[in-house]
Parts: C-alpha cells; structure tokens; sequence
C-alpha cells in the first residue's frame, strides 16, 4: 500500500464517520412569539427561531394551525440562525392554537421539532345588537307569568353582555335575560348592549333598539252601584257604574239588562258609568256589568231592583242579600234632584256608609227621602214590607168590592129574569 492509497482511505474513514455523526443531529426547540388576539383582516407577523442550531444547513421553519396539521399556513427557510418571520392575512379560520415546526430542509434524517402551542384569537367586531323575547308576543305580558329575553347579533366573537331597564343596569353579563314572575315592577323598555375588546383603547359595541315590555295586571270581579237621576224635567232614570279595584287598563265595560247587552265602552280608568231609562213603580229585571281586559272577562253580581213611584230604588234581594241603601236628595240650588240606592258592602257585610239610628222604624205621612236616608238597611226594608202589605191590604179590599159589584149583577140578573117569566105569564092569559 503506497502512501497514496492510505491517505484515501483514511479521508474515507473520516467521511463515513461524519455522515453517522451528521444522522444523529437533533434540532433544537424552536420559540414560536407574536400577538395573542387580532381583528380580522388585519396583517399579522409572527416569529419562530431556534437557540441552539448544530448545523449549518437550511432551516425550514413551517406555521401550523390546530385543525390542518398536514398544510402549513406559511413558512420560511434560511441559511443562517435567523429568525423566522411569517407575515399573514387573519382570516377567522385562524382562530385558535397555533404552532411552529422547524427541520433541515431536504434532510429528513435530521428529525423536526416542535414549539409549544399559543393560543391566538380573531377578534370579529361586533354588529347587529337586537332583542328577541319568548313568548314573542306583542309588549304586553301577564302578570306572574315567566319572560325570557336574548340579544342576537349578526356578526361578532368574543362578545360581553350588558343589560338595561330603563336606562339602569341589570346585573347580568349574559346574552340571555330570564325573568319569573313578572310584577309592574319589571315594566318599562329593555336595551341589550353587545361589546369586544382588542385591548383597553380599542374596542367595538353594538345597542339594541328598546324592547318594551308592559306587564298586564289581572282583574277584580266587577263591582256595581246604581242611582236614580231626575232632572228638573221630571225624567228619571237610573246611572249605572261598573268598578274593579285591580286590573290594567284599557278596560272593557259591558252593561246586560235581562241577559242583553244595552252598552259597552272601553275606558282607560278602572270604571264605567252608563244611564238606562226607567219608568216608576215597574219591575227593571236583572242588571249586571262585564269587565274584559284581554285576559277572560269577569261579571259583577246581578242586581234584580225596582223603581217605586217616589223614585226610591226597592232592592227585591232576600234580606239576607239586602244591602246598605242611601237614599238623598239634592239641594234646591243643585240642577238635578237625585235619590240614589248604592248597592256597595264590604267584605264582612256591613254597610260602607255611616248611617245613624236615632229615626223610628215606621214610616208615617211625614216621612221624606231625607229621613229615609239616615234609615239603616234592615230599617229600610221593613218600611218597605209594611208598604207592601199596606199595598196588599188594598188590593184584597178592591179584589172584595169587585166581588160584591158581581154579586150585584148576578141580583140584578135573577129579577130580570122573575120580571119576564111574570110577563110571559101575563101574556099567556
């Protein structure tokens, strides 16, 4: 072996040596950096290098995206120890966690490495704030029933919440407003404010139009009173109210004579007055009113009543129904002299007047409507009763001389008769 020849094969030694040493070379870990949150469509760059590089070949340095890890999103190669640089379009599809992988390019017996994940978020502005509520009726809702508001948007991530009620905060961050128990208290107009952030300067909101939400107020039974108007003209008739305690308005009224409607008007107060005409000492039959304010409609109780020919209102109740009467009447001065019969108690059964108790019982010549207005209920119908038996008493004193008038005619008759059979005898002779 010539000196030639051992030179070559040690060169050869040396070679084989280097490429089993260059196979065992790892790339160090590469640092992936850049901004955390972004808006869409914005430019945006990110860095990846390596510290430690044990090789002087190309690196190529590749950006990945959790959900394709088989297609990078960008990359960059280079032949020295600077760092990569990727420069990119945000696009919403880039939202989420990002990676950096670098290798020796076009050496895959150096193996890649991988940078830890960043977290990267697409800010898309927010836009489009409104306000769906369920039920989605009108803005009127029932009282005790349940309501649930949300605020939509047309475009947005990332998006905080805040809700108004009449222009006060609600303590609520979600898109979602849920209310039990709806009360007058949770009536007025609702407005959702929809907000992201790209930091603490930059910032994007939408507001919602205002949702108005009117809490609707059940009804009480309708009550009813009545009194008799006469007019300086002598023209009498009777005005009838009809009231509920509780109920929102706009309030239905419906006055039934006889199971018949004879008015009806909406009021946006919690009553009703309606006038029917009467004539005197005539059975008016059954009265009663209807009160509707969309939910199911309500009936006061019936009064059954009559008019006497003084213009005093007979309430035809049992006694055990009778209630308080007040019977008055105008001053001279006043336009209209008026006796009313008010047929209101409350809840125990007393009388809602103040009646005093110092007058008689019986009701002579002399009694007035003033007097039998300070009369108690039970006093009052007594009086009554005695005038329907003295009415009683009169009727069966006519019903005997109609009697005694027949028995009349039934003499007159039979001499009649005796008369003729004694002409017809004389005839005869």
């Amino acid at each position: 072996m010539n000196q030639r020849t051992f030179f070559l094969l040690v060169v050869m030694g040396f070679c084989a040596m280097w490429q089993k040493a260059d196979a065992q070379i790892i790339v160090g870990k590469p640092e992936l950096s850049g901004p955390l949150i972004s808006v869409i469509e914005d430019i945006v760059e990110f860095f990846c290098k390596l510290d430690h590089i044990q090789t002087n070949e190309t690196i190529l340095y590749q950006l990945f995206h959790e959900s394709n890890l088989n297609e990078a999103m960008a990359e960059y190669s280079t032949y020295s120890k600077e760092e990569a640089k990727f420069v990119i379009i945000v696009a919403l599809a880039h939202d989420g966690r990002l990676m950096c992988n670098a290798s020796v390019q076009n050496n895959s017996n150096i193996s890649s490495t991988f940078s830890n994940w960043m977290d990267f978020q697409v800010l898309v502005p927010v836009n489009g704030a409104h306000v769906i509520s369920s039920p989605s009726s009108s803005e009127d809702f029932w009282e005790k029933d349940d309501l649930t508001l949300k605020c939509n948007i047309t475009s947005g991530t990332y998006v905080s919440y805040e809700w108004f009620l009449n222009d006060s905060l609600i303590h609520n961050d979600s898109n979602v407003l849920h209310i039990s128990n709806l009360s007058d208290k949770h009536n007025g107009k609702y407005v959702c404010v929809a907000k992201n952030y790209l930091d603490e300067a930059i910032y994007y909101n939408s507001t919602s139009k205002e949702r108005n939400v009117h809490v609707k107020e059940y009804l009480s039974k309708p009550e009813i009173s009545i009194e008799v108007i006469k007019n300086t003209d002598g023209n009498i008739s009777a005005r009838v109210k009809c009231h509920v305690t509780k109920g929102s308005p706009p309030i239905n009224f419906v006055l039934f004579k006889n199971n018949h409607i004879v008015h009806a008007v909406t009021s946006g107060h919690k009553d009703a007055l309606f006038t029917l005409p009467i004539a005197l000492d005539q059975d008016m039959g059954t009265v009663y009113c209807q009160a509707n304010n969309g939910k199911h409609p309500l009936h006061s109780r019936e009064l059954n009543l009559k008019v006497d020919t003084d213009g005093r209102i007979i309430l035809l109740d049992p006694p055990e129904r009778t209630q308080s009467v007040t019977v008055h009447e105008d001053d001279e001065d006043d336009d209209e002299e008026t006796t009313s019969a008010v047929t209101e108690v409350d809840n125990a059964g007393r009388s809602t007047e103040c009646i005093p108790r110092d007058l008689p019982t019986h009701e002579g010549s002399s009694t007035s409507a003033h007097n039998l207005s300070r009369l108690p209920a039970n006093e009052l119908y007594k009086v009554h009763l005695q005038k329907q038996i003295r009415k009683s008493d009169m009727e069966m004193d006519l019903i005997q001389l109609q009697m005694e008038e027949k028995r009349l005619l039934i003499k007159k008759a039979a001499l009649e008769i005796e008369l003729l059979e004694h002409r017809l005898k004389e005839i005869k002779k």
